[in-house]
C-alpha cells in the first residue's frame, strides 16, 4: 500500500557544525553505516525512496553513486532553493497524486521492531495523515487524544479537562505517513498565503499545513512506536552519544590507518583517517581523510582545523 518513500535531507544541518561542514546530515556516520543507510534498510520495501539534498549536492552524489548498486529504488531530487519540510512534501505530493507515502527526517536514527508492522494499521480506504510518535522526551511534542486524533501540534503541556479525558503528550519522531491529495491540497492553500501571486513554491514546514487540517476538522491521526530506539542526531553531543552508544565506545570507518602505540577512548574516527604513531584522542570526532599527529581531548579534527566541544 505504501509504495513510496521521502528522506529529507536538504538542509545545512546547523545544529551539526562544523562536522556539516564536511558532510551532509544524513550523511554522518553511525557505525559502519551513515544514517541515511539506516534508513534505506527501513524502508528497502518501497518501490521508489526519493532522497532530497541542497546542501554539499557533489559530496552527495559521490555516496549516492556507491550506493546506488545496491539501492536500486533511490532517487535523488536536487533543490536549487531550500523548501523546508512542508515545501519538499508539497511539491512531491503534487507531482504524485493519490498516492500514500511514508517520509522521514534524514537526521534522526530509528531501530525499531514495529516500524513494518504499524503499516498494517492504516486504513488505505481514507486519506489520512499518520505521525509517529513516542512516548518519551521530543523536540516537537504532540497533543493527543485517547481515540487516536492528534488535538495539538508543538503544544508541551495538558490542561485538567484533558488529563481528565486521558490526553497525553507524545514526542513526533520526524516520521509521517500521508496521503499525497492532502498534502497536496492543504500545501497549495499554505502557499498562497505565505506568497500570494507567486507560483513557485515558498519555504514551508509540514507542521504548519498539519496545523490547518486540525483547525479545518480534517483527521490528524497518529501511531505510537512503544518499542526499539529513537535518536534525532540533529547536535554534536547527540550525534556522539549515539555513535558511542552503538559502537561500544569508539567508531573506525573504512580505509583507516591507526599506527602503533595509538591510545583510542570514545573516539569516532570517519573514513580515510591516519593516527601517527603515539597519539593519543580522547572523546574526538577525526573527519574524512584527516592526519593525526598528536593528543587532543575533546575535540573536532578536520582538514582546515580543530574545534573544540
Amino acid at each position: 500500500m505504501i509504495r513510496h518513500a521521502f528522506i529529507l535531507s536538504a538542509g545545512w544541518g546547523t545544529r551539526l557544525r562544523p562536522l556539516t561542514f564536511f558532510r551532509p546530515k544524513a550523511l554522518m556516520p553511525i557505525g559502519d553505516k551513515t544514517l541515511l543507510e539506516h534508513w534505506l534498510l527501513n524502508l528497502n520495501e518501497c518501490h521508489k525512496i526519493f532522497v532530497n539534498t541542497h546542501a554539499l549536492t557533489p559530496l552527495f552524489h559521490e555516496h549516492i553513486k556507491i550506493m546506488s548498486s545496491k539501492y536500486r529504488s533511490l532517487q535523488v531530487l536536487y533543490e536549487p532553493r531550500i523548501l523546508g519540510s512542508g515545501g519538499s512534501l508539497f511539491a512531491i505530493s503534487k507531482a504524485m497524486p493519490n498516492e500514500w507515502m511514508i517520509a522521514t527526517n534524514g537526521d534522526s536514527f530509528l531501530s525499531s521492531p514495529e516500524l513494518k508492522s504499524i503499516f498494517q494499521q492504516i486504513n488505505p480506504e481514507e486519506p489520512s495523515i499518520y505521525l509517529v510518535l513516542k512516548d518519551e522526551p521530543g523536540f516537537n511534542n504532540i497533543v493527543v487524544a485517547p481515540e487516536g486524533f492528534v488535538r495539538h501540534i508543538r503544544r508541551t503541556y495538558l490542561t485538567e479537562t484533558e488529563l481528565y479525558q486521558g490526553y497525553r503528550v507524545l514526542a513526533y519522531i520526524g516520521v509521517q505517513i500521508f496521503h499525497t491529495n492532502l498534502v497536496a491540497h492543504y500545501g497549495s492553500i499554505l502557499a498562497k498565503r505565505l506568497q500570494p501571486g507567486s507560483s513557485s513554491i515558498p519555504f514551508m514546514d509540514i507542521m504548519d499545513i498539519y496545523t490547518m487540517m486540525i483547525e479545518d476538522s480534517v483527521p490528524v491521526r497518529y501511531l505510537e512506536l512503544t518499542e526499539g530506539v529513537w535518536y534525532d542526531v540533529g547536535e554534536v553531543s547527540r550525534y556522539v552519544d549515539l555513535s558511542l552508544a552503538l559502537c561500544n565506545g569508539y567508531v573506525i570507518g573504512k580505509n583507516v590507518t591507526i599506527g602503533p602505540r595509538v591510545e583510542l577512548t570514545s573516539s569516532i574516527l570517519w573514513d580515510g583517517v591516519r593516527i601517527r604513531a603515539g597519539s593519543r584522542l580522547d572523546h574526538c570526532i577525526v573527519t574524512d581523510g584527516v592526519v593525526v599527529d598528536g593528543d587532543y581531548k575533546r575535540a573536532i579534527i578536520t582538514p582546515a582545523r580543530v574545534w573544540k566541544f
